[in-house]
Order: structure tokens, then sequence, then C-alpha cells
């Protein structure tokens, strides 16, 4: 199982950024990513660590399919 799919060329990224971006991805607030993942402030998490600055578009296809995971 692939949790992120990478071109061959790239870096593999960080652990403590694969957590916290796949957190937000399923439905974490980023202030709950925040204070649990011990970040100076949004900012530096945005800006350097999040993987993915993708927007739930769909939110209802995000609501009825997060009880599947």
């Amino acid at each position: 199982m692939s949790l992120l799919q990478l071109p061959e060329s790239a870096k593999l990224p960080k652990a403590r950024a694969l957590g916290s971006t796949r957190a937000t991805k399923l439905g974490a607030t980023y202030d709950d990513v925040i204070a649990q993942g011990f970040w100076a402030s949004k900012g530096i998490f945005d800006t350097y660590y999040q993987l993915s600055r993708r927007t739930r578009e769909n939110l209802t296809r995000f609501i009825l399919n997060s009880e599947a995971t």
C-alpha cells in the first residue's frame, strides 16, 4: 500500500510531514495537527511540511466516506 505517490526522482518525505499531511487530509483540523505535532506555527507547517495543499472540494463525499476509513 502506498500512502503517497511520488515521482521516482523525488525524495521521500519525513515521517512527521507525511503523518501530519495525512491527518489533515482525513479531517483533522490544522489547530489539532499544530498542537499535537508540536509545530512552531501553522506557517512553518504549511510552508515546509504540508505535502498537499488541495482543499476538499467535495465535502459531501468526504463526510459520507469518512466512516469507511
